[in-house]
């Protein structure tokens, strides 16, 4: 039997960092294909842009970017957001055919504006990459 120990559990903060430095990562996977440098204004821009996206939704939609990018060059937001897109579909269309509902994606496209407030305790896209880059782009 597995025991978790109290001195296993990382505090919310280390969690935030390990798994900020995971998603980053991803996303610099991007310029590592290409073999070009990180490059920390765009990279900011991105973490920004895709700060919403799940790992696991950036990781499949980076992969699936990855085996169909044939230009030697850095993948666009739109590219990302258009696999992104691509894949939500197909598991929205998985699911609506399995649950035998009918799929509105009508609806998404006709949707008010959606306000995003940001929080001030919050780092910004910049702070986020600033912090990773100090840690780990050193060697990127």
């Amino acid at each position: 039997m597995n025991t978790l120990l109290l001195k296993d559990v990382k505090p919310n903060a280390e969690i935030y960092q390990l798994a900020l430095a995971d998603w980053t990562a991803q996303l610099t996977q991007l310029w590592e294909a290409v073999g070009k440098p990180v490059d920390r204004k765009q990279l900011a821009v991105y973490v920004k842009q895709l700060g919403r996206v799940p790992l696991g939704l950036l990781e499949q939609a980076i992969s699936e970017i990855l085996q169909n990018h044939t230009y030697n060059t850095v993948p666009t937001l739109g590219e990302i957001w258009k696999a992104i897109k691509d894949i939500s579909y197909r598991w929205y269309t998985a699911e609506s055919a399995y649950w035998g509902t009918e799929l509105h994606l009508d609806i998404v496209d006709h949707a008010a504006t959606v306000q995003i407030c940001t929080n001030p305790d919050l780092p910004s896209a910049y702070d986020m990459v600033d912090t990773w880059w100090a840690k780990y782009g050193k060697g990127v």
